[in-house]
């Protein structure tokens, strides 16, 4: 009978073993269909279910034209680029947070604020305007974050809102006029 009871412990560790190898398997084969090489498999992990969600921002707020355009006016000829940045309005940055991931909402560029403060930002100040640069689904780390915001320089509550939630002061921050408004804009590189 002991011999028994042996045989089906050893029975059930290599069911768990096997178990275990063929879940690490799955997890392996995912990561390398969606094209998360890089070393920092955590941050793809995070985003695998979101995959390929930057397609639908580039096409809703015309990226790829923007871009065209930003780069011929400096001379340099037009090619798919492996990021995007452009122009929001808080109306449209609102829209873009019903697209992407929650997840995406936690995220950064460098040490600006999280993309959930710039959302909070557009919800109270519609004529904020927010530097977007989104990494296509072909890099590991697919996302949509903003890197530059202008608040209209009546609105310091919300100048310091931002600066309070950035982990570091803005790479730049001066006063610009846009279309007869005066602006505070903040960029985080």
């Amino acid at each position: 009978m002991k011999a028994y009871g042996k045989l089906m412990s050893l029975f059930i560790q290599i069911v768990v073993c096997f178990t275990l190898v063929y879940e690490w398997l799955v997890i392996f084969m995912k990561a390398y269909k969606y094209r998360f090489t890089s070393l920092y498999w955590g941050e793809g992990m995070k985003r695998l279910y979101g995959y390929g969600f930057t397609r639908k921002v580039i096409e809703y707020l015309n990226l790829e034209e923007q871009m065209r355009k930003w780069l011929e006016s400096i001379g340099v000829k037009w090619s798919p680029p492996d990021y995007y940045r452009g122009i929001a309005t808080a109306e449209q940055l609102i829209k873009v947070a019903e697209m992407i991931p929650k997840a995406n909402l936690r995220d950064r560029q460098n040490d600006s604020p999280t993309f959930r403060t710039f959302l909070k930002v557009a919800k109270m100040e519609p004529r904020a305007l927010f530097e977007l640069y989104v990494i296509p689904e072909l890099r590991y780390d697919e996302r949509v974050t903003v890197e530059g915001v202008l608040i209209p320089a009546d609105r310091r509550d919300l100048i310091k809102y931002v600066l309070k939630r950035a982990l570091k002061e803005p790479d730049e921050m001066w006063e610009e006029e846009v279309n007869g408004i005066k602006y505070v804009r903040m960029w985080w590189d």
